[in-house]
């Protein structure tokens, strides 16, 4: 029994796998930040739109919008820049948190090298 039921799931999976397209078929444009703006985090306090996103330089800037289409045409704003080499040039997945009155950023960091 216990085997008829893998087997049955296993040709599930194969059907359900060949109805997938490949991955390089679609192609998929941020349209909010094209440019730069991997690992998108979006906030909302009082009525504003907050974008943050991974640039892979040393600065971290925030984009701000009373709406999200807004968010494409948003001037950036820089609020924090790299200030220790061993986190010169490699920060990704940033975050913005509204928390008690207070804003909070948290990001993450590594040393400029090839890997």
């Amino acid at each position: 029994m216990a085997r008829r039921l893998l087997t049955l799931l296993a040709a599930l999976v194969c059907v359900l796998a060949l109805g997938q397209t490949p991955a390089g078929a679609a192609s998929f444009a941020n349209p909010v930040k094209p440019v730069k703006g991997a690992d998108p985090w979006i906030s909302y306090h009082d009525g504003n739109y907050y974008l943050i996103s991974t640039s892979w330089t040393d600065v971290i800037t925030v984009r701000r919008s009373a709406t999200l289409a807004g968010l494409a045409t948003a001037p950036s704003v820089q609020v924090w820049k790299g200030d220790a080499a061993s986190r010169c040039c490699n920060i990704w997945a940033p975050e913005l948190h509204h928390v008690n009155g207070r804003w909070y950023l948290y990001y993450t960091a590594g040393q400029n090298v090839t890997d």
